[in-house]
């Protein structure tokens, strides 16, 4: 197996990548998504909830790179640098340092299959060189080789492993059955408040849901709903603004309250 990229080439690889404002294409981090536009004025509410949401994250990194305290730290930091990733020109010292990190941290055997696939997402999404991020790649799977779900595995489940796999070059899964996707729209339709009531890991996945298997569109006895505004206005009104800059998601303070701002700028990123 080829040699892994040594941190040094790793941290060069970065630089330069975030020196040409350059980004890997994941589409966790596009903000325009089929389906029905939001209108102006919902868009810059939601631009500005993404720009003090990033802040206030690149505020609360860790000195070494991580993000909130040792227990799930590699999935929390994978999570909140992909979340970062668009604003690369802004927080780049803190996108390299976080990759650093992660990259000198794999998951323990304890460690979930997502933990493993937030970690390899990450790192791929903020390298862009094609070669670099082969070699990569190349690596990070070999240190999760037990964990990669199959792509038999529900779309729920490997989704996650599906866009790794994408950034690596590897051809693209194939859809769900029909039937599938239309279930599970199905059932996002009949509980659209779900939306904004439910965690926030789980808004941001049935996000997703709707924009990969509905391409944008979330309909209701053949009525498009306009789930997209509901979404940004729900978290738009939910944020807070913390007296010493940025803005956060969630009442619970520490490791929580990172991880819900990290998913709340996510799932704002997928509107």
């Amino acid at each position: 197996m080829p040699r892994h990229l040594s941190m040094l080439n790793l941290l060069v690889a970065l630089i330069f990548c975030f020196a040409f404002q350059t980004r890997a294409e994941i589409s966790v981090t596009s903000i325009r998504q089929p389906g029905a536009p939001l209108d102006p004025s919902i868009r810059n509410e939601t631009d500005h909830a993404v720009d003090v949401a990033a802040s206030w994250l690149a505020a609360h990194q860790n000195t070494d790179g991580s993000w909130g305290s040792e227990t799930g730290r590699v999935a929390r930091t994978s999570i909140t640098l992909l979340a970062l990733t668009p604003r690369t020109t802004l927080y780049s010292d803190a996108c390299v340092r976080a990759a650093v990190w992660l990259d000198s941290h794999a998951p323990s055997a304890e460690d979930t299959s997502d933990t493993h696939a937030w970690r390899v997402v990450a790192l791929l999404s903020v390298v862009s060189d094609p070669s670099a991020r082969a070699k990569l790649a190349q690596r990070l799977f070999h240190e999760s080789l037990t964990q990669v779900q199959p792509t038999n595995a529900p779309f729920s489940r490997r989704e996650l492993w599906d866009e790794a796999r994408a950034l690596a070059g590897e051809p693209p899964a194939p859809p769900p059955e029909n039937g599938v996707a239309r279930r599970q729209l199905s059932e996002l339709a009949a509980n659209a408040q779900r939306l904004n009531n439910g965690a926030a890991y789980c808004r941001w996945r049935d996000v997703r849901v709707i924009n990969r298997l509905g391409q944008g569109v979330l309909e209701r006895d053949g009525r498009p709903l306009d789930w997209r505004r509901d979404v940004a206005q729900g978290l738009i009104n939910a944020q807070r603004r913390d007296p010493a800059g940025g803005g956060y998601w969630g009442q619970e303070e520490g490791d929580a309250r990172i991880t819900q701002t990290a998913f709340g700028l996510l799932t704002l990123l997928e509107l």
